[in-house]
């Protein structure tokens, strides 16, 4: 009895486990949202754009550490899609989860914009920010053609509102709210 109470316990186990796996990899069989944080490879454009951040994390590893690193550095990167404009513009926002890239305010967060030739730049502010991809909100107000963004800062208190400038996302401050 006890033999076929573990059997099944196990079993049980290994369905749930087997739909964890199909739901990660294939998120919109779940019915969930895509745009959200995505497992799926960033468009070549996005990586050639992060490269010096790809050379700087591959830096640290020691000959043949440095094996995979490449690999390592893209795997560690979580991306979902934003719709930046009220003509439907889109961009993608990156958090890179990598070793070097997080600290106590976040990790590194970037917007990417595509351009000609399938190219890409990075538009939130000069370098980017910190956060995470859950801290970011596309507001319904616009700024010369796009949405302003908010960033809730790690504090959970701390707004962080970013206006189109003529070619990127600028910090326009921030505001502390009580909870």
């Amino acid at each position: 009895m006890a033999c076929g109470l573990q059997q099944r316990g196990l079993n049980t186990v290994l369905t749930a486990w087997v739909l964890l796996e199909a739901i990660l990899y294939f998120p919109a069989a779940s019915g969930q949202d895509v745009s959200e944080a995505s497992s799926r490879q960033l468009p070549p454009g996005v990586l050639r754009a992060l490269a010096k951040d790809e050379a700087a994390y591959c830096e640290q590893y020691l000959d043949d550490n440095k094996k995979g690193c490449r690999e390592a550095f893209q795997s560690n990167l979580l991306w979902r899609q934003l719709v930046i404009a009220p003509s439907g513009q889109t961009a993608l926002l990156v958090e890179s989860h990598n070793i070097g890239f997080c600290g106590s305010k976040g990790c590194s967060l970037y917007v990417f914009l595509e351009g000609p030739n399938r190219e890409y730049s990075q538009v939130l502010g000069k370098h980017g920010s910190t956060g995470a991809l859950a801290d970011v909100e596309v507001l319904k107000t616009v700024t010369r053609g796009h949405y302003n963004l908010e960033k809730t800062w790690s504090d959970g208190t701390t707004k962080e509102l970013y206006r189109w400038g003529k070619v990127r996302y600028k910090s326009k401050g921030v505001a502390t709210t009580t909870q």
